[in-house]
């Protein structure tokens, strides 16, 4: 997604000051970093939060759309909030799948009042997609649990069918307490 980001920058006429991967971290520090006027966040669970720190360290604001690491997200709403970073962070920046996550709060409330009908989602994605469910799927699921009302005999939570280019059908469960995957088999479909 980095890479498509910084295409777009450069087609409208911003200039790319720096370049950070795994393989130059000590560019963190270097002039051209420390000239820029924003950091585009765009990597990995793992190495985001990283990343994050060392830009408010250095007073950069940063643009953030890795997901996968939201388990630390109030820690760095309380930096910002203490004033010591800047942080613009979605899971997915795209104005049509906001609109839909709009649309997904308003039909799950619609739906609440129906129990026999539960949500589930369907993603499509290429066999190497690191993160799944998705980033966005698992924010529209908290969107749609958070919009309905819990109950006694109620199940919280949404379905997931993910399928991979044809290549394999796994079915999970996502609900605020787990996430657990009951399985994958050999698609039929061809590649």
């Amino acid at each position: 997604m980095g890479h498509i980001i910084e295409r777009i920058a450069l087609e409208r006429g911003n200039t790319i000051t720096c370049r950070i991967d795994r393989d130059n971290p000590g560019d963190f520090d270097s002039e051209a970093f420390l000239s820029s006027d924003v950091a585009i966040e765009f990597s990995t669970p793992g190495t985001a939060p990283d990343n994050l720190l060392r830009c408010f360290r250095r007073g950069i604001p940063v643009v953030c759309g890795t997901t996968g690491w939201t388990a630390r997200l109030d820690e760095f709403r309380q930096l910002c909030d203490d004033g010591k970073g800047t942080l613009l962070w979605a899971s997915n920046f795209s104005v049509g799948v906001n609109l839909f996550r709009a649309i997904s709060r308003s039909l799950a409330r619609m739906m609440d009042a129906f129990p026999q009908y539960r949500p589930r989602m369907e993603e499509v994605h290429h066999v190497h997609k690191l993160d799944h469910p998705s980033g966005t799927a698992v924010t529209l699921a908290e969107d749609i649990v958070a919009a309905c009302r819990p109950g006694p005999n109620r199940k919280r939570g949404v379905s997931f069918l993910k399928i991979y280019s044809g290549w394999t059908i796994s079915v999970a469960e996502r609900c605020p307490e787990y996430t657990r995957f009951s399985g994958s088999r050999p698609s039929t479909k061809s590649p």
